[in-house]
């Protein structure tokens, strides 16, 4: 069928490539939703000290001996500082990241060179190439030597 419409097994194989990994994203993105609530139930809930029952309480009773609540029933978790610096990006109280932000941007714009030739011209046409291309478009491309510019 795909020979009829004109398709190399090829590109066939590439749509199935390109829609597995679709599918897989997809698959990844409801997962992720889904563990979300638990997740942010998780950070909040550690991210704050807890008073918790301790561990020594035996029928109803701590012991008096216990080195983590010291006989009172209770010992306290600590807050986690990781967890806490989450919930403090995720509500805009902290900026991650910050120091030297570096523009990698290149802009070239020669004008004038061999055969009235211009960046922006080959920007242009190349774009138009790249973009207007269709499956089973044939390209007819003519390569023309250019001597390089005398100094």
């Amino acid at each position: 069928m795909a020979v009829q419409a004109g398709i190399d097994p090829y590109r066939v194989l590439d749509l199935f490539r390109k829609g597995a990994i679709a599918e897989a994203a997809a698959i990844s993105v409801a997962q992720i939703t889904d563990a979300l609530p638990a997740v942010n139930r998780d950070v909040l809930d550690n991210a704050t000290e807890r008073n918790l029952p301790c561990p020594c309480i035996k029928d109803g009773r701590a012991r008096a001996r216990c080195k983590r609540c010291h006989g009172t029933g209770v010992w306290i978790r600590e807050s986690d500082p990781i967890r806490q610096q989450m919930v403090w990006e995720q509500a805009g109280l902290l900026k991650r990241g910050g120091g030297v932000v570096v523009n990698q941007g290149v802009q070239v714009g020669v004008q004038g060179g061999p055969s009235g030739w211009s960046m922006d011209k080959f920007v242009r046409n190349t774009d138009q190439t790249a973009y207007d291309v269709k499956p089973g478009d044939v390209i007819d491309v003519q390569v023309e030597p250019v001597a390089p510019p005398k100094e």
